[in-house]
């Protein structure tokens, strides 16, 4: 894990320590700093948490202002924050990708799999700060690849597992999700992904009985013609209705 992102972790957990009344500036100050978040990997209703804070990124971080964030929704998300000082900060916020982060836990931070930016904050007025899609890292992966989608197939019932990965060239998966489908459609995500060149594939498993260790589509299963893929950086891939085939012996 790189400097930055334990810099990065323990300043969010200073958070849930130093922070409660929303900010330390006084009650007259009516500076706001607002923006939005993209990332075209976050699915919709995942959620984010960040604060402004204070401190060398080399050392030891404090959160000063607590901000409030909306949940991910088409890979965008919004925050804001009042009663900011004017001042020099930086903005911490991270994305809870799998959804298990409890910001009433004192002791909790993001952790493997996350996403996470640190950005320099100049505070003169009412200030505007976005976060890019290429202002994330992730935890626990120093900037490794994520390769992430949806999954989509019109009458595939609630809880049936669709499978998405990286193969090699023969066929085994060498990256892969399982998810469970919710109304037609499931969203994978793929981590610490080397760069390198790929098949990408994905099935359906209707009758529910693939090998979760070497997983394989079989007779009713529905699936895609693996095709190459290069991967270098974070990439989107989704497989739509027209994608899928039927798997006959």
């Amino acid at each position: 894990m790189t400097k930055f992102v334990y810099m990065i972790i323990a300043a969010f957990m200073l958070a849930c320590l130093s922070c409660g009344d929303g900010g330390t500036g006084p009650a007259d100050t009516t500076l706001t700093v607002s923006g939005t978040l993209t990332c075209s990997l976050a699915a919709d209703g995942v959620p984010a948490y960040g604060s402004i804070v204070t401190g060398d990124p080399d050392s030891i971080m404090t959160s000063v202002y607590p901000i409030t964030v909306a949940p991910f929704a088409g890979g965008v998300s919004s925050y804001s924050v009042s009663d900011v000082e004017e001042g020099s900060y930086y903005l911490g916020v991270f994305i809870d990708m799998n959804e298990n982060y409890d910001p009433e836990d004192s002791t909790a931070g993001p952790d493997d799999g996350d996403l996470l930016a640190l950005l320099p904050l100049v505070v003169n007025g009412n200030e505007v700060l976005n976060v890019l899609e290429d202002d994330w890292d992730m935890c626990g992966g120093g900037g490794n690849i994520c390769v992430s989608g949806n999954l989509n197939k019109n009458g595939v019932a609630d809880g049936i597992s669709g499978y998405a990965g990286l193969l090699d060239s023969n066929f085994t998966f060498q990256y892969m999700s399982v998810t469970a489908f919710d109304g037609g459609s499931t969203h994978y995500n793929i981590y610490d992904v080397e760069e390198d060149s790929y098949l990408f594939g994905a099935f359906i498993d209707i009758n529910g009985n693939a090998n979760t260790e070497d997983p394989e589509p079989d007779e009713g299963d529905w699936l895609i013609d693996p095709y190459s893929v290069w991967i270098d950086q974070n990439t989107e891939i989704d497989v739509n209705e027209a994608d899928w085939s039927l798997y006959h012996n």
